[in-house]
Formats: C-alpha cells, structure tokens, sequence
C-alpha cells in the first residue's frame, strides 16, 4: 500500500514538473484545411438557416423577424467566445465574427 502511495505521488510530482510540449507549427496545407472546414460549415448553416426559413414561411410567419432575434442570439454568444489570437486582436476579431455571423444568418434567412 504505501508503495503504491509513493508511486502516485512521484507521477503527480512529474505531472507538475513536466513542461508541457510544444505545439507543432502550421503548415501552409494546415491553414487549406482550417479555410476549407470553414467554408463546409458555412455551407451547412447556411442549408440550415435556409430550410428554417421555408419551414417559418410555411407557417405563415416571416423570416426577417426570425433572423433579427437570431442576430442578437448570435451576437450575444460571440460576445462570450474565448478567441485564441494574437494579444491587442481580440476586439477586430469578435467584431469581424459578428459581421460574418450577421451576413449568414441575412443571406440564410431570405
């Protein structure tokens, strides 16, 4: 029993005193298939949004009152986001978010 004990201990004392690794850099096909992911989930939301927007016309109501109450959703939730950018780029990136966001959810909801 105390055997074990000591082993716990030394794995958590090496856990803490461990560094740990560096991340491995990005290469140029690395950022092809980050703008590719992205522009396959755009395509999705935007069927989404688009099938929504039938589906609220077939119901008799309006898209564009949908959309207004999505846009505040959407813009309260990037407000939440943790972005991983550079330090002093945070701000232009959540409002760059925001206006893409917006123009989806316009373009989805027509």
């Amino acid at each position: 029993m105390r055997a074990q004990s000591r082993d716990i201990l030394d794995v958590q004392h090496c856990a803490k005193t461990r560094a740990a690794p560096e991340p491995a850099p990005l290469r140029p096909e690395d950022f092809d298939d980050i703008i590719a992911e992205q522009a396959a989930q755009q395509q999705v939301l935007l069927m989404a949004l688009r099938r929504i927007a039938a589906l609220t016309r077939a119901e008799g109501r309006e898209p564009a009152q949908l959309a207004a109450r999505w846009r505040t959703v959407g813009r309260q939730a990037m407000d939440r986001a943790t972005f991983n950018v550079a330090p002093g780029h945070e701000r232009t990136v959540r409002q760059e978010a925001k206006a893409r966001l917006d123009e989806i959810i316009e373009i989805g909801l027509q």
